[in-house]
């Protein structure tokens, strides 16, 4: 039995009272009948008019549903001396009764007879709140009937009514999780290690908690039987090259090895990099030997590094649906802010020529390891890489190449490697065009024509001053 003392006021000496109020439940359900108790005690003490009688008492209940009666009885009354009673209310809850908290005033009435006077109305007055809640019914199902010793599956849970701050636990869960409201039915993505060298029927405990309307805490339990295998290690995922910005292009590489054909492969991000529309890689199937590259636009807000990132892999094999979890360090870098530009002057074909590469280092930071090579489908390169070393910030480097260009247009290309102060290895690569003429001539011979014509004049001119000076 639940007890609900009541706490009185009592102005006067005599009368009837409400000692407590009990119900035989916290909680009912649509449809219950409460089990509430009254008691309480008669007394009436009068020097002048002294009491006779108490007839016709009742006890009245009243409810936004209904109101329900008990009877007290007939009590022949002495003079200062209590008497005390107990009652039952039985209270219908109807069926339909939506879920909350009710109010139950109860009313204790009867008629007074002293020596002086008959039939005076008497009565007290109580409460008693009655909390009406839905039985849950909670269903669970596991998508996948078959699990590996780790990976990911989903978990649908209905509910036939609302419920709140649901958390779902399990012997095998990698963490906890939390649903704020459910109506009717949700779907849950979960991670599960069930371990190595476990195959076969296991059970699968998982546990839920919720709260009510009425913020009742309740937990059921549930045991599903799952077939464990082993998870196929013959998918590989690799990335290619690196994330150089919060949004970029990732680029992948599936590998996969084995007898069965996986069909309807799609790969999902469940780490701190988020594939962008869509959001997840599909490949329609998979054999043996099979080796697919794949690229998606992302999103990262981080740092920047080698960051571990999950994917979940699922797939159609042998006509069960199936997935797996794999882990893969993601290299993100921000590549440096480089100036790379050629110097060079006039450019001759067919002969040996030098240019200069030269690279400024307009980041905030200094690089390290910074290698040169130089590359041309067109001219022959005779001097292929330099070896910089240190570029500090703001500064430049310049290193001599020296090629032999055809005749036209030659297109260069120079990738630059280096490091940063945290040792991660960056490529980038620059694209150039060039442009070499014909061989020069060489400068015209003076005619030997001209030196004689030449040596004629100056003797003639010779003579005729000597001719001159003679008649003088």
């Amino acid at each position: 039995m639940i007890y609900i003392p009541m706490i009185l006021l009592i102005v006067f000496t005599s009368g009837i009272y409400i000692e407590t109020i009990s119900s035989d439940k916290v909680i009912y359900r649509p449809g219950d009948t409460a089990v509430i108790t009254v008691n309480g005690v008669i007394l009436y003490s009068s020097t002048t008019d002294p009491p006779k009688r108490l007839s016709q008492a009742i006890i009245e209940g009243t409810t936004s549903f209904g109101t329900y009666t008990a009877n007290i009885g007939t009590f022949e009354l002495q003079n200062g001396v209590p008497q005390r009673f107990s009652r039952v209310l039985s209270i219908n809850i109807p069926s339909n009764l939506n879920e909350g908290v009710y109010i139950l005033d109860i009313k204790l009435n009867g008629f007074l007879d002293t020596e002086k006077q008959s039939g005076r109305i008497v009565n007290s007055f109580g409460s008693v709140p009655i909390r009406v809640e839905t039985k849950r019914e909670l269903r669970l199902e596991i998508k996948d009937k078959v699990l590996f010793d780790r990976g990911e599956s989903e978990l649908q849970i209905c509910t036939n009514a609302n419920v709140k701050n649901i958390r779902i636990r399990g012997l095998y869960l990698v963490s906890e999780y939390y649903i704020e409201n459910l109506f009717n039915c949700s779907n849950l993505r979960f991670e599960y290690i069930i371990g190595k060298n476990r195959t076969g029927d296991i059970d699968f405990p998982i546990e839920v908690s919720y709260e009510t309307s009425l913020n009742n805490r309740y937990t059921d339990a549930f045991v599903f039987k799952i077939n464990v295998e082993q998870s196929p290690s013959n998918i590989k995922i690799e990335q290619i090259g690196n994330l150089e910005n919060n949004l970029d292009r990732l680029k992948l590489v599936v590998k996969y090895e084995g007898s069965d054909e996986l069909r309807d492969v799609k790969i999902y991000s469940r780490g701190p990099i988020q594939f962008i529309k869509p959001n997840y890689l599909n490949i329609p199937e998979l054999r043996n030997g099979s080796i697919i590259q794949l690229d998606v636009d992302t999103f990262y807000s981080g740092t920047t590094g080698v960051i571990p990132n999950e994917f979940t892999i699922t797939y159609i094999s042998n006509g069960a649906t199936r997935s797996i979890t794999l882990l893969l360090p993601i290299r993100i870098f921000n590549r440096a802010n480089l100036d790379v530009y050629l110097d060079y002057n006039n450019l001759i074909a067919d002969t040996q020529n030098t240019i200069n590469v030269v690279i400024g280092n307009v980041e905030s930071y200094n690089i390290q390891g910074v290698r040169i090579r130089l590359d041309s489908e067109d001219a022959k390169v005779l001097t292929s890489q330099r070896f910089v070393g240190e570029i500090i910030t703001n500064d430049y480097a310049s290193e001599r190449f020296t090629i032999i260009p055809k005749e036209g247009l030659n297109r260069l290309s120079v990738s630059v490697y280096y490091r940063d102060s945290a040792g991660n290895q960056y490529e980038q690569n620059y694209n150039f065009e060039i442009v070499a003429s014909k061989t020069i001539s060489k400068e015209p011979q003076t005619s030997p024509v001209i030196f004689v014509v030449g040596a004629i004049l100056i003797l003639v001119i010779i003579y005729l001053a000597y001719r001159k000076w003679i008649r003088k």
